[in-house]
């Protein structure tokens, strides 16, 4: 073989081995949504309640002297303490608000939050409560409490809601993680509903919104004077 013919049979062997070009990848884009699971919920449930007993941990002055007293949901105090709050909550968000549940367990200036709204103060929060009832058929599917303290008062519990509009027969199941602030007299100062256990949006669009849905809501539905 001459020199020429070397030279050539080593540049398609080259060729030959060389690696193909690489591909270009598609990237995922930035806006795909991704659909909670309720497993996804579950590990969320259980990240929230092992957050909060390393916040309690963490919640301590100088001296050693701890601001908040995180407790076993099992002790007979924590139960003794919280079963009317869920009790009164359940008829809420199952439709059947009144006037007494709200007198008994939320303070005037309390407030409501949700995926929807932000809610200031009775004259705000009320009638997003009576409305739930008007225009839908609510169902709670399950509930559990996953972290409680006391000394100040805090619960979080999921809940799993099936919520039927009334006029069309729309459903829809929520699963949620309801967080709630109290007072020492067990009345709400704030609760917020996370949709997906997602935190409610607070881009200044949807702030508008929220705040336009807690001005118009009462509205259209009065606060029963009985």
């Amino acid at each position: 073989m001459t020199s020429t013919e070397d030279t050539n049979a080593h540049h398609r062997h080259h060729r030959h081995e060389s690696p193909p070009p690489p591909h270009p990848t598609r990237r995922r884009s930035s806006f795909a949504v991704s659909i909670p699971t309720p497993d996804l919920f579950g590990s969320i449930a259980s990240g929230a309640h092992y957050v909060g007993a390393m916040g309690s941990a963490r919640d301590e002055h100088p001296g050693g002297h701890r601001r908040a007293t995180s407790v076993n949901v099992d002790d007979p105090k924590v139960e003794d303490a919280y079963r009317e709050v869920m009790e009164d909550l359940k008829e809420m968000f199952c439709g059947r608000t009144t006037l007494e549940i709200l007198n008994r367990r939320w303070k005037r200036d309390a407030v409501f939050e949700d995926p929807l709204t932000r809610c200031e103060g009775f004259e705000e929060y009320a009638p997003q409560w009576f409305a739930l009832g008007k225009f839908f058929k609510s169902e709670r599917v399950s509930a559990r409490i996953i972290s409680a303290a006391l000394d100040p008062n805090k619960l979080i519990f999921t809940q799993v809601q099936t919520y039927t509009l009334k006029l069309f027969g729309f459903k829809k199941t929520i699963t949620s993680m309801v967080i709630v602030d109290l007072d020492e007299d067990m009345r709400i100062t704030h609760l917020v509903d996370q949709w997906n256990g997602e935190k409610p949006p607070t881009r200044w669009g949807a702030s508008l919104l929220r705040r336009f849905n807690a001005k118009f809501t009462p509205w259209i539905v009065r606060i029963p004077k009985h």
